[in-house]
């Protein structure tokens, strides 16, 4: 199976078969995202990547990261669906085959 990159800001890619779920932000209801952004906060698994806008999205991913993007849901639906010709169904439930991510114990620079 081959894997597709989903754009989500300038320079900001996901992989589509490791999102769990999508998350829509609702103006009138925020609860939901501020739930998840502090408990993805204290963990250490938030991502980013809104670039100042306000978040639209939130996905989840196999890894356990949340990721906030300042693109609308429907967007990113539609670019699971339109990924080269497979279903979103079954990209998802591809993201089984891999292992969630391990952080490693160095930084970049390979320090510990």
């Amino acid at each position: 199976m081959k894997s597709y990159l989903i754009p989500l800001e300038t320079g900001h890619f996901v992989v589509a078969r490791r999102i769990k779920s999508i998350v829509p932000v609702n103006p009138g209801s925020p609860l939901v995202a501020r739930k998840l952004r502090n408990e993805a906060l204290q963990e250490g698994l938030l991502i980013n990547t809104a670039q100042g806008k306000a978040t639209q999205t939130i996905l989840v991913l196999d890894s356990g990261h949340v990721l906030f993007t300042g693109r609308r849901r429907e967007s990113v639906e539609k670019e699971m669906r339109s990924g080269q010709g497979a279903s979103a169904a079954v990209r998802i439930q591809g993201a089984a085959e891999h292992p969630p991510f391990q952080p490693s114990s160095q930084n970049r620079k390979g320090r510990p």
